[in-house]
């Protein structure tokens, strides 16, 4: 436990002196992408449609080893913290930028180092107590379906990585198609006999509720597809008038008593990309962005001339990031946008500001 807990507390420490190089690589989308795929390969082999076993070279030498001692045992729980890190995923990642944040390496080694004390727990009561093993759970069909709940679950998560990646419909169509199979699973078309039993009656009800769910997801789907979209004007046009000199934006701000819009972008950043797409270009967020002074960072190139030290004095860990600031160049930090909205969310924080935070 103590080499996971090292592994998990040398994360910490990277991530703390990375600052917002951590937040942006983590919001890449060959990140996410690659993420992503991990997760839907451990969960479609949740559903034995094929095994993921180490390789038989390594497990022999691994197995064949006896008497490694302490040492043995510490490193096997370091390799053990960075292998089981995708099972974490989100947390992890959550953690990380959080640590990011703050940018102290002590703080992010202990807070790491914690968190995998509280992982481990668990195998310290079964190591420490030898009658902890035998009250388990005895193996039975329990755990079959206790495999299938985790592959749900890791798709889900998958879903969640690439959602900024992928036009809205189809992320609908992806909801549709994993709720369907969940209520498929759960045993929703399967018929009722007279020895069905109430926990029977209960999870086909349940397998039915969730199949319903999915092909009303579906038909959203359907309806989106049909639905003939309007070109959006150009922002050059009719879109927000965007300033890209922070500068020279505070010092407008402040000759004209307007609150600032202070939005951190880039290239490959599939968040922002979708704020400029579907929030910026609503005309409710672009009438009232003209009573504030409006400027765009790009991070594209973070080793341009005052990326990072921007980043750094706003304290930006990732993207996209949003900063409201009075006209004194005061942060309304509770204002703070950290991910994609959309404009009604946008509307009510840039409310906010504009009346003082």
């Amino acid at each position: 436990m103590l080499g996971m807990s090292l592994t998990y507390a040398i994360f910490g420490t990277i991530a703390a002196w990375s600052g917002s190089m951590f937040g942006e690589y983590a919001n890449h989308p060959a990140v996410r992408i690659t993420v992503a795929s991990v997760f839907v390969i451990l969960g479609l082999s949740m559903f034995d449609l094929f095994y993921l076993q180490v390789p038989s070279a390594i497990s022999s030498k691994l197995g064949g080893r006896k008497g490694s001692g302490i040492i043995g045992v510490f490193l096997t729980g370091a390799a053990a913290g960075a292998v089981v890190g995708p099972c974490v995923g989100p947390m992890l990642v959550a953690l990380l930028v959080y640590i990011a944040a703050i940018g102290s390496k002590l703080q992010g080694f202990f807070i790491m180092w914690h968190f995998a004390l509280g992982m481990g727990m668990l195998f310290l009561a079964i190591g420490t107590f030898s009658g902890a093993a035998a009250s388990l759970p005895k193996a039975g069909g329990w755990m079959e379906k206790l495999k299938r709940f985790f592959g749900v679950l890791m798709l889900a998560i998958a879903l969640f990585y690439v959602e900024p990646l992928i036009p809205e419909r189809i992320f609908v169509l992806l909801i549709a198609a994993l709720l369907v199979g969940v209520g498929i699973f759960v045993k929703a078309l399967d018929p009722l006999t007279s020895e069905s039993t109430d926990r029977d009656r209960f999870w086909k009800a349940i397998g039915i509720l969730v199949l319903a769910v999915g092909i009303g997801y579906a038909a959203k789907f359907t309806l989106m597809s049909g639905i003939e979209r309007e070109p959006i004007p150009s922002r050059q046009e009719t879109g927000i008038s965007w300033m890209n000199d922070e500068a020279s934006a505070l010092l407008q701000a402040k000759a004209q008593d307007k609150p600032v819009m202070l939005d951190f972008s880039a290239e490959w950043c599939a968040a922002c990309k979708k704020l400029e797409r579907e929030t910026f270009t609503d005309t409710g967020v672009i009438e009232l962005a003209k009573s504030f002074v409006c400027v765009r960072i790009d991070t594209t190139n973070a080793a341009a001339p005052g990326i990072r030290q921007l980043q750094k004095k706003y304290q930006v860990v990732g993207l996209p990031t949003i900063i409201f600031m009075t006209p004194g160049a005061q942060v309304l930090k509770d204002s703070t946008i950290n991910q994609f909205v959309g404009p009604d969310t946008l509307l009510k924080q840039m409310r906010q500001a504009k009346a003082g935070g």
